[in-house]
């Protein structure tokens, strides 16, 4: 479902109708949180995963590095689909991704390299546009967002389950 919805949100961004993707985003995570048996925990790392996400992904938007097919009401400022990119996202840190909580080292590499394959494909879809002066420093920079993001986040998932 994670897939099904990415592809969504990315796809309805670039044709100008973030709306499906954003409640694409809102559906899964709805249905999430329904079937996870730990509603509380979860929406708490839904939410703080992704606001660290946007603040992150925002840094990139200010620097020059990554713009957006569509920007919502605020000019230079991450839309809302974003946003819908990284809740769901989110919901993977307990399920399928939960195998590489404490394997930080590993998030750091996978982030790294997966982060900018992610947006690259995003930007063939044409729900973005990485930085072209030059192009590595759009990748680089995207590479340090994740290599920072993906221990980040797997400390985050670890943490709330903890937590009753």
């Amino acid at each position: 479902m994670f897939q099904i919805s990415w592809i969504i949100i990315i796809l309805s961004a670039a044709e100008q109708s973030p709306w499906i993707g954003i409640l694409t985003a809102l559906g899964w995570v709805m249905l999430h949180l329904s079937v996870s048996g730990r509603a509380v925990q979860e929406l708490g790392l839904i939410a703080m995963v992704t606001l660290a996400g946007v603040f992150m992904d925002q840094l990139a938007v200010l620097s020059g590095t990554q713009s957006f097919a569509e920007g919502g009401p605020f000019i230079g400022y991450v839309p809302l689909w974003i946003a819908g990119l990284w809740a769901i996202f989110a919901t993977t840190l307990n399920s399928s991704l939960s195998w590489m909580q404490g394997r930080y080292l590993l998030g750091m590499v996978f982030g790294a390299v997966l982060g900018p394959l992610v947006y690259s494909g995003a930007e063939s879809l044409g729900a973005l546009q990485l930085g072209d002066d030059p192009r590595w420093l759009a990748l680089g920079g995207l590479a340090l967002e994740w290599a920072i993001m993906m221990p980040l986040v797997l400390w985050l998932a670890a943490r709330s389950k903890s937590k009753r």
